[in-house]
């Protein structure tokens, strides 16, 4: 339930991630990654401790690992949203985009 939940939520980042790409430069893209990594250093002590106290009843717990694996999938998500959005901008013909300007 909750893996159906995580792949629904990744899903949505990307494409947010997807969309704010598109509007913005390779500089908007940039800030994007640094986004997502300062939204990591935020989240990953507090959601630590969040389980580390949930699951302290239970006889399994989870490792600092798992949320490093946790955030090494997002910003690998982020990373290949941008270089796409990056790759598909440098490959648009530049006499396109200013005929319907």
């Amino acid at each position: 339930m909750f893996g159906i939940i995580a792949a629904f939520i990744m899903l949505i980042a990307v494409i947010n991630y997807t969309n704010m790409t598109t509007a913005g430069s390779m500089k908007r893209a940039r800030e994007i990654v640094w986004l997502v990594l300062i939204a990591f250093l935020i989240s990953a002590p507090l959601s630590w401790l969040a389980m580390n106290t949930w699951l302290s009843g239970f006889a399994y717990r989870i490792g600092i690992g798992t949320i490093l694996a946790a955030g090494a999938v997002s910003l690998l998500c982020a990373l290949g949203t941008v270089s796409f959005q990056a790759f598909k901008a440098a490959r648009l013909d530049p006499v396109k985009s200013l005929r319907y300007e």
